[in-house]
């Protein structure tokens, strides 16, 4: 998700963002009461009673943790994420020395 969100996968946010605006345009111009009743579903699906299920399995399980615990995790969690950019930073750089060679 965070990918999408930072436009790091640049054709799924496009694409997403795209339809997010098409979909608010409809629903200015179309007022029917089928586009009403597929808003109602869309907004319950997405923002639902099962989001219940959520609360329970995985942020109960967040404030069992201490404080330590949880330092740790964020800690290991920046850790992933330098490792990835360096990679990714690592990849981009061999493409450009690849280049400069040919």
């Amino acid at each position: 998700i965070s990918n999408v969100v930072n436009w790091n996968q640049l054709y799924i946010s496009f694409w997403i963002t795209t339809t997010a605006i098409l979909l608010s345009v409809a629903s200015f111009f179309l007022r029917d009461q089928f586009f009403l009743w597929s808003k109602r579903i869309i907004l319950y699906g997405l923002s639902g009673p099962h989001l219940k299920l959520l609360d329970i399995f995985y942020f109960r399980r967040l404030d069992a943790l201490t404080d330590e615990e949880k330092a740790e995790i964020q800690k290991e969690r920046e850790r992933r994420k330098r490792n990835r950019f360096r990679k990714a930073f690592l990849k981009v750089q061999m493409k450009k020395e690849e280049r400069a060679k040919e």
